[in-house]
């Protein structure tokens, strides 16, 4: 490993896992060049989004334990040399299921600890009291909002706020015109797709006035009467040019304590590749709005309202604009690499 500070990265999983895709494995070579080299050892290989993702019932449930009993036993083994590494990150937990001691006296040898958190993981049933005692025992906690972070204060631990990023490279930006359909895009992990039901009135009332299509990027895709829906199946390589070809990202989302924690991706993704996006007022969606591109709605007529706006091309265009100026200014890889290297050296020396 090259570079003068050497960062063990344990990720969730591959660059297929979402969550480790845009938190480690998209900076390692802009963290390189700052002089930190990271190492990245994945808990679930791609088999974990393709074949847990994609299953439901029983079926979804046996291969999770099939591949996580796997996963835990093959990370088990790879614990040696911590000491080497000026900072060990841990994005979530070490292994689902196992507890906060065991972890911890497994990772005793490391120099410095910090925790990664861009969901409200604390959140589920049975698991506060883990994330808790580890947001209190780590050096630091990486943290993609500042809902996340006050849930690590509460708990008497140092949060370091890094919000989720895109590498805007990989996003060309999409050229308005007037073309029908109108295509509404929603990008996510099939276990969100009932967010879209939250639209469902919406679109049906603009039946009859505009020509919409409802474009899904996903594993899966919900039936929804009265609108038309087009199933795209995602992928890394695809991604960029799928949203491209739409006109409106969308990202309904309930106001729960979950959904607080969201990091917002799919809207940075929308407005990076120049479509304007309407969203639900929750949790950093609207600090995301305030930067430009971006619609807030939460009853179905405010929904259909935004829909008929930006059925104007000439106001896409410019809400687009705005959106992808916004995310070069505040949510880019570029922008953020120098400041996540910083946070990685004040973890590693200990001065959280």
């Amino acid at each position: 490993m090259n570079g003068d500070f050497k960062v063990l990265y344990l990720a969730k999983g591959d660059r297929t896992y979402p969550s480790s895709r845009y938190r480690v494995w998209q900076f390692v070579e802009p963290l390189a060049r700052e002089g930190i080299s990271v190492e990245v050892r994945p808990l679930f290989d791609n088999r974990w989004m393709k074949q847990v993702m994609e299953r439901q019932g029983l079926a979804r449930r046996v291969t999770r334990l099939g591949l996580g009993a796997e996963a835990v036993l093959r990370r088990w083994k790879g614990f040696t040399g911590l000491a080497d590494y000026d900072l060990v990150i841990l994005e979530q937990e070490l292994a689902p299921l196992l507890p906060f001691a065991l972890e911890q006296h497994i990772l005793s040898d490391a120099r410095r600890i910090a925790i990664e958190l861009d969901d409200a993981h604390h959140l589920k049933p049975g698991r506060a009291g883990k994330f808790n005692h580890w947001f209190a025992a780590a050096d630091g906690v990486i943290c993609g909002n500042e809902f996340l972070a006050q849930a690590v204060m509460s708990a008497g631990g140092r949060p370091h706020i890094v919000p989720t990023v895109v590498d805007l490279a990989r996003y060309s930006v999409k050229q308005h015109a007037s073309t029908l359909p109108l295509r509404l895009v929603w990008l996510g992990l099939a276990s969100n797709l009932p967010h879209l039901r939250m639209l469902e009135e919406a679109l049906r009332s603009l039946r009859g006035d505009l020509d919409l299509e409802l474009v899904v990027i996903s594993s899966s895709a919900p039936e929804m009467a009265g609108v038309q829906v087009r199933h795209e199946a995602w992928s890394e390589a695809e991604e960029g040019n799928l949203i491209r070809s739409c006109d409106i990202g969308l990202m309904p989302l309930p106001d729960e304590p979950w959904t607080q924690g969201k990091c917002g991706l799919k809207l940075i993704q929308y407005l990076a590749s120049g479509l304007p996006a309407i969203a639900s007022p929750v949790g950093v969606n609207q600090r995301l709005a305030e930067g430009g591109g971006i619609l807030l709605a939460q009853t179905a007529q405010e929904w259909a309202a935004g829909i008929r706006q930006l059925a104007d091309p000439e106001q896409r265009a410019q809400l687009g604009e705005e959106g992808r100026q916004s995310v070069a200014d505040n949510w880019s890889l570029g922008g953020w690499a120098k400041r996540l290297a910083d946070v990685y050296r004040r973890l590693g020396a200990g001065d959280a």
